[in-house]
């Protein structure tokens, strides 16, 4: 087995354990409740904004 070969199954492996962290944080509670409270928050200065406006005209 030539050192490139090594080399791309050592990648191949890496990459593939990666994902899998990858894919256990993204579907994980933590994850989603970090996205929804993020996106609540995006929200609510939005609807702020909107409503500050509309005061102002």
């Amino acid at each position: 087995m030539s050192i490139q070969t090594l080399g791309i199954k050592i990648g191949k492996t890496i990459i593939q354990i990666i994902s899998q962290q990858i894919i256990k944080y993204i579907t994980s509670e933590q994850f989603q409740k970090r996205v929804s409270d993020m996106l609540e928050g995006v929200v609510d200065k939005i609807v702020k904004a909107v409503l500050s406006e509309n005061k102002s005209k």
